[in-house]
């Protein structure tokens, strides 16, 4: 994967996603892994260190278990 990045001149991110179960798994639930709990929580950091690495800024400020959402009223 590595070798076909560096070959197409594309950026690589730093953190790795580990191939998880689990990764499978929250779809099938309709969920997100990092609503899976306990047995999801590896996998929950990962994906939280991926999208700080690669989205800084829509995780500025923002707490890990997400953003409270508020209506906008028009």
């Amino acid at each position: 994967m590595k070798d076909a990045a560096e070959a197409l001149s594309l950026p690589m991110a730093a953190t790795a996603m580990t191939l998880r179960q689990i990764y499978a798994d929250a779809p099938g639930q309709g969920n997100v892994v990092w609503k899976l709990g306990s047995r999801a929580r590896e996998a929950a950091h990962e994906a939280d260190h991926l999208f700080r690495e690669i989205l800084p800024q829509a995780v500025r400020g923002h707490a890990t278990k997400g953003p409270k959402v508020q209506a906008i009223k028009g």
